[in-house]
């Protein structure tokens, strides 16, 4: 007996008949590897990141669109150098500009949510050490002050570092303020930062010079929308000029939700050296 061969209307295949995926913003699953920074694809399943020779960025690609579509990226070395994925352009990653690992295996998966992407962290470990996930970092720019703006609340505490910051114009001092409107407005009423001389919570009596660089640390703790007084831990060095240590308490808002910072100086002036980290840890 032989048998009759089938026909297929091929007008009917669908998607997955022909790739062996349930939709076209679904990507292909071999794996790939890579040793560089990068752009994703949106044919992109899992990437195997090894950051042997120092930090690697994997941007996204646009999530506009893109719905429901899905990367894995698994972290393959033993070097504490970060496996970092990134948004494009404006969009973010969790809220922020890009997420971070550093163990070996550690595994971060996003997903589109056809404006930004979301990310979920799966063993074998933290997110990153100590749980940080880096909200933006670099160099000052030339200009008279410097704003962090779409903080995410979803750390246990935030951090605002600065190294080697310094003014064109001399006899300034550093100051940091605080925005619960997402940089609309900040808050520059002195009275608000309880235990500083001024509105800020970097608690620099003395000025620098023009050749003068200054480092400061900012830990800030019940940042988030939940309720209380956010408080403060300040360190500022400036080499030869001043050493200050604080315990701040911030009253401007009854309920946390500080989403943005700024930097700025104490009188007219650029910055025109220095570098900055703002993260937040869980």
């Amino acid at each position: 007996m032989i048998d009759t061969p089938k026909t297929v209307d091929q007008g009917s295949w669908s998607y997955h008949d022909i790739i062996g995926q349930r939709s076209e913003n679904a990507p292909l699953t071999m794996p790939r590897t890579i040793v560089a920074s990068g752009t994703v694809s949106k044919m992109d399943d899992m990437i195997l990141v090894n950051a042997s020779s120092g930090a690697l960025t994997m941007t996204l690609e646009t999530a506009q669109g893109a719905d429901g579509r899905r990367h894995a990226f698994i972290k393959t070395d033993a070097t504490a150098n970060a496996m970092i994925v990134a948004g494009a352009g404006a969009e973010t990653v969790n809220g922020a500009a890009s997420v971070q690992r550093l163990d070996q295996y550690g595994v971060i998966k996003v997903a589109s949510d056809g404006t930004n992407w979301n990310a979920d962290y799966v063993g074998p470990g933290t997110a990153a050490a100590s749980g940080k996930t880096t909200v933006t970092s670099g160099s000052f720019p030339a200009a008279s002050t410097f704003t962090v703006s779409n903080i995410p609340q979803t750390g246990a505490y935030l951090v605002i570092a600065a190294k080697g910051m310094s003014s064109g114009t001399a006899t300034r001092r550093p100051f940091i303020a605080f925005s619960t409107s997402n940089a609309l407005t900040f808050d520059l009423t002195a009275g608000n930062y309880v235990g500083a001389a001024a509105a800020t919570v970097i608690d620099a009596t003395l000025d620098l010079t023009a050749a003068q660089t200054a480092d400061c640390t900012v830990v800030l703790y019940n940042y988030q929308a939940d309720g209380g007084y956010p408080s403060v831990m300040s360190s500022y060095y400036a080499p030869a000029v001043e050493t200050a240590q604080k315990t701040l308490l911030y009253i401007g808002t009854t309920g946390g939700g500080i989403n943005a910072v700024r930097w700025r100086w104490s009188g007219s002036g650029n910055f025109d050296a220095g570098t900055f980290e703002v993260s937040i840890f869980n």
